[in-house]
């Protein structure tokens, strides 16, 4: 606890080798404890890397007490957006292939019985107001629609935040369903 405590500030000096004695000295403890809590150990190893990137950027507020309780609850907090995330991404895939089944089906019944003129006429529409969209906003509906990417991997794609995709979905759809309507259809 007493090395602890000098060597963190050293660390809140700017030393990257004390920092590095105190990722030597709490790895293990880190590792199994994160171990307890998660059993992919790839997972294991990238939150406790996550962990130890946290701890040495925010490494000035930490104000004192038990450092590997610290590292502990940093690590816990990482672990549960982990969890969240995957639960989220898990739960949207569920979806999607609940919605791809019945959208493959639709379609192998529509080639038996061919399309009627009303789906002929909306596709032949929402392409048309497809055109009018830029290119970036056609590569964003591509990703959504086409490709199945949740909010989450189009916003790393784009380099734009989940909630500018979510947004920027939501006008996109809007500006469709409007320029579907003007044309005398949906």
């Amino acid at each position: 606890m007493m090395k602890d405590s000098l060597s963190i500030k050293k660390v809140q000096s700017g030393d990257r080798q004390a920092f590095e004695e105190l990722l030597k000295h709490h790895m293990d403890g880190l590792r199994g404890y994160i171990t307890l809590r998660c059993r992919d150990p790839e997972m294991v190893d990238e939150i406790a890397h996550d962990t130890f990137v946290f701890a040495w950027q925010h490494i000035d507020d930490f104000s004192g007490g038990s450092f590997i309780a610290w590292l502990k609850a940093i690590a816990s907090n990482l672990l549960r957006k982990h969890t969240l995330i995957t639960a989220r991404q898990f739960k949207n895939k569920a979806k999607y292939s609940i919605h791809y089944s019945h959208q493959r089906a639709e379609i192998f019944q529509a080639e038996e019985e061919g399309p009627d003129e009303t789906t002929i006429w909306e596709l032949n529409t929402l392409q048309t107001c497809m055109e009018g969209l830029s290119d970036r906003m056609k590569s964003i509906i591509d990703l959504k629609y086409r490709l199945a990417h949740s909010a989450i991997e189009i916003s790393e794609k784009t380099q734009q935040s989940v909630a500018w995709v979510n947004t920027t979905l939501f006008r996109l759809r809007k500006q469709l369903k409007k320029c579907m309507q003007k044309a005398g259809g949906v």
